[in-house]
């Protein structure tokens, strides 16, 4: 059975305020979230745990959880569930792998709870960057514009 109809109840993008910098970003992060999911759906095939990892980072992105430790633990999710992460992450920090390990059991609205610093978040962001371009055999236009929002900012 396939999707008829959807219906907006509330947006994320409400947050966003697109003359600030740091807000607008919150545009470009749904647009991430909705490329990647987008590039690992497979046609014609409904997944729902996609489906439920999509909604539940909208409502934490609309619950104000900070972007750059959602956009880690989304791209964690993503990977795991397509079982493209690896199990051997002997080439990363014990910080990171300690973010890792706590994001496993918290649900998206608390991902600002676990401890992550930006040099966490940033190796994190160069893994799962590499992991998606390997996997995708491209690299996402969204991902280079939150780049250069960020430089911007």
């Amino acid at each position: 059975m396939g999707l008829n109809y959807a219906e907006t109840v509330r947006s994320p993008l409400v947050l966003a305020k697109p003359a600030a910098p740091t807000e607008a970003g919150h545009y470009m992060l749904v647009e991430y979230f909705a490329e990647l999911l987008d590039e690992w759906a497979q046609d014609s095939d409904a997944d729902d745990r996609l489906y439920r990892l999509g909604a539940s980072m909208l409502d934490a992105l609309t619950a104000g959880v900070p972007t750059e430790p959602l956009a880690r633990y989304f791209e964690y999710w993503l990977l795991r569930l397509q079982g493209v992460y690896p199990e051997v992450r002997s080439t990363l920090s014990p910080d990171a792998v300690g973010f890792l390990t706590a994001v496993r059991s918290v649900p998206p609205h608390e991902v600002g709870g676990v401890p992550a610093d930006a040099r966490i978040l940033r190796e994190l962001e160069g893994v799962h960057r590499a992991l998606i371009a390997t996997h995708l055999e491209k690299s996402l236009k969204s991902d280079r514009v939150l780049r250069e929002l960020r430089r911007q900012g």
